[in-house]
């Protein structure tokens, strides 16, 4: 499903609403979410202005003092009913991001068992 944010300030809202239309027309939950650097670093500016009580560090961060004084990353959505996986794709128009379920959603760097990976999509995670 492609989807566009049209006011970051409410960016959150906006994943959230288009994730329950995802449900509405599929009636799973989407678990992949596909943006360019730059919305997500839009992205990123505004979970930080708005909401950084809502940024979860993960263990490696917890000890790093630079994290308080830093822009930081988030890396998933997450909500009472369904995860998002945060990907790159350079592909997605700057504003435009797309929502997509994987069952088993393989990312770069992980191990495989499959015997043609060529016809195994691989996704790029933000983080």
């Amino acid at each position: 499903m492609i989807c566009f944010i049209s006011e970051y300030s409410v960016w959150d809202d906006t994943i959230h609403e288009h994730a329950d239309k995802f449900f509405n027309n599929y009636s799973i939950y989407p678990n992949l979410m596909f943006a360019s650097k730059m919305t997500w670093q839009k992205i990123d500016e505004y979970a930080n202005l708005f909401n950084p009580e809502n940024i979860k560090l993960s263990d490696d961060n917890i000890d790093d003092e630079e994290t308080d004084e830093e822009i930081k990353s988030i890396s998933t959505f997450v909500s009472s009913s369904y995860s998002l996986e945060f990907c790159l794709e350079e592909n997605v128009n700057e504003d435009y991001f797309i929502l997509v379920f994987d069952e088993d959603p393989i990312f770069d760097g992980e191990p495989y068992d499959y015997d043609n990976i060529d016809d195994v999509i691989r996704y790029k995670r933000i983080a």
